[in-house]
């Protein structure tokens, strides 16, 4: 009896609930590449995502809007006493830029930027293993005159020290801080603080007002009773840089897909809303 339940509810991957396993699958590899903020890439997830909706007659829009999308032109950490050794890194976007002899000073640990430990960090660069958004607001009060932060685990391989994922710095609506900001590895930071450098030397150079347009896919059923009242499911559905984003965010975009078919074969009371955000 069980077995006969079971096949009348998943007959070709789809049961009662307009829910389909195999179309949800399907979906997700065809949104499956590389699909950054702001990139053509995205807006081709955003055109995937719009037709899924209109191929079941689903009202769905997409719109557009701006988005920070620094462009960085040169990006070096070197460390210059008492040897000369270069670190692979990338520049973090809106963090500010240097001249082309970049800014040089002593380096020091400060762990997450806690106040405990930005007591002595007066002219110096600082390395940084977390901290949150005000972080650099803190750094440029206590004196720093430039910034390392780090990215991955210690247990990466070897392979995977170049694939540094791009970063912005946080600030506020009119704020001119120039505090220039690079990444590296976390191992290499690991190697960084065991040479027990004298000084090292940052240079960035980007244009961090460049912008850029990214794109939300809104998709509507209309409520029979309540209309006017609005339950929203949303995820966004771009990648970060090296990585086809099939888990982080596809399979978010796909269960909200679902679940859009799942409203379509059982009418919702209250209008339902649907929302892919982009960046």
């Amino acid at each position: 009896k069980s077995r006969k339940i079971k096949s009348y509810l998943f007959k070709k991957g789809e049961n009662i609930m307009g829910l389909d396993k195999n179309r949800a699958f399907d979906v997700l590899k065809k949104i499956s590449f590389e699909r950054i903020a702001g990139t053509e890439k995205e807006l081709e997830c955003a055109h995937i995502l719009e037709e899924e909706c209109k191929k079941v007659g689903v009202d769905v829009v997409i719109e557009e809007f701006e988005i920070d999308t620094p462009e960085i032109y040169e990006a070096k950490l070197t460390v210059t006493k008492p040897e000369t050794v270069s670190f692979h890194c990338i520049g973090i976007g809106r963090s500010g830029q240097t001249g082309d002899e970049g800014i040089s000073g002593p380096l020091v640990y400060v762990e997450n930027g806690m106040d405990a430990n930005l007591l002595d960090v007066k002219g110096k660069i600082v390395l940084l293993t977390g901290g949150g958004p005000d972080v650099m607001e803190k750094l440029k009060k206590a004196g720093a005159i430039g910034y390392i932060s780090t990215h991955g685990s210690l247990f990466d391989s070897e392979e995977m020290i170049p694939e540094l994922r791009t970063r912005n710095a946080f600030k506020k609506p009119g704020d001119d801080t120039n505090l220039p900001g690079v990444v590296i590895h976390i191992i290499d930071a690991q190697k960084l603080l065991r040479m027990h450098p004298e000084e090292v030397n940052i240079v960035l150079k980007q244009d961090g007002d460049k912008k850029g347009i990214s794109h939300n896919v809104i998709a509507t059923i209309p409520g029979t009773d309540l209309p006017e009242e609005i339950v929203a499911y949303s995820a966004h559905f771009d990648s970060v840089i090296y990585s086809s984003g099939a888990w982080d965010n596809g399979t978010g975009s796909i269960t909200i897909l679902e679940l859009m078919h799942h409203f379509l074969a059982n009418s919702p009371r209250r209008t339902v809303k649907f929302i892919w955000c982009g960046s």
